[in-house]
């Protein structure tokens, strides 16, 4: 297990969607940090718990992202945001951490026919700070 938190991240939920933001820098290492697994092998942060969780009901305290097979599955486990599928499908939920400036933002949700994302996946935004 791997565990880099040297740019935090806010992640707020609700029991229907999840916001995962931060800095334009620190997405950036947090796709890097996923795009360095190998099958098997697990990422693991922590997340500023005390942000205030607005608009959503609470903040949780990490991401843990398992390199694993199949479509990704993100989920809520207790205070954790986990992210789980195979190696080339975590490329492609990387790239939703790519989103651009401050004030941007991407969904990253199922949708019928879509191969990549488990269909019981949670709906995640991701959120770019200033």
């Amino acid at each position: 297990m791997r565990n880099v938190s040297r740019h935090m991240i806010v992640i707020r939920a609700t029991a229907d969607e999840v916001d995962l933001s931060g800095s334009p820098s620190a997405l950036r290492q947090l796709a890097h940090s996923i795009g360095e697994l190998k099958t098997g092998q697990e990422y693991c942060c922590s997340a500023d718990a005390a942000a205030d969780p607005g608009p959503y009901e609470r903040c949780l305290t990490g991401l843990r992202v398992v390199a694993t097979d199949g479509p990704v599955r993100v989920s809520v486990d207790g205070a954790l945001l986990v992210v789980e599928g195979d190696r080339s499908n975590l490329d492609r939920f990387t790239s939703f951490l790519a989103i651009g400036g401050p004030g941007t933002h991407s969904h990253y949700e199922y949708h019928e026919g879509n191969l990549y994302i488990a269909q019981d996946s949670q709906p995640l935004v991701v959120s770019c700070d200033g």
